[in-house]
């Protein structure tokens, strides 16, 4: 819809020196708030419909569901060391939820650390700071990424780790060469009606 920017806050109220692109930015997120609005459970509504405009319902939702806490963390790590891939047809589905995963571990980490240099915390013993440069690291993405895949790709993996360190971007080329997205059945039918057999 074009609106994340509103949503997340990146895109801010204009001040009160253009009243244009202040009545605009108003009307934008008010019809994000209504669209929100519409489109949860009932019994969330009572949760966002005092938010005064559309950044501050979603930091309401942010804050219910995804909370950035110690506990929530160690949820995302077990769904990152846990996410299977049951078998090579499935790989860039894999390669796509892994890639949402990780990115949130890198934005939470990141997020727990900005706040605690804010705060001058002294602490760098935090789980966010020792997890923020494995976060980080396109090889550390990769490593983890190739523990999770079924055990039938287990030569490609051992190829791919032929080399000292194969960095994520890498691993997902070379996988996706060899087992491409599968296409829409009505663009290739011969090749659908091959890979099902």
């Amino acid at each position: 819809m074009g609106v994340l920017d509103v949503v997340m806050g990146k895109t801010p109220k204009p001040d009160s020196t253009d009243a244009t692109a202040g009545a605009s930015w108003v009307h934008l997120s008010q019809w994000v708030k209504g669209f929100i609005l519409l489109n949860i459970d009932h019994g969330l509504m009572p949760l966002i419909s005092t938010a005064s405009d559309a950044p501050s319902a979603w930091a309401k939702l942010e804050e219910k569901f995804d909370r950035k806490t110690p506990t929530s963390l160690h949820s995302l790590l077990k769904c990152i060391i846990t996410l299977c891939c049951s078998n090579k047809c499935e790989i860039a589905a894999h390669i796509e939820k892994y890639d949402e995963l990780w990115q949130r571990l890198l934005e939470q980490t990141s997020e727990a650390n900005s706040r605690s240099r804010d705060a001058d915390s002294t602490s760098k013993d935090t789980l966010e700071a020792v997890l923020l440069p494995l976060a980080n690291s396109e090889v550390a993405k990769g490593a983890f990424f190739l523990t999770l895949l079924p055990i039938t790709l287990d030569n490609v993996v051992d190829n791919l780790t032929t080399k000292e360190s194969a960095a994520y971007n890498e691993v997902c080329t070379r996988l996706l060469d060899l087992y491409p997205a599968a296409q829409p059945a009505d663009t290739n039918t011969v090749f659908t009606a091959m890979s099902s057999n």
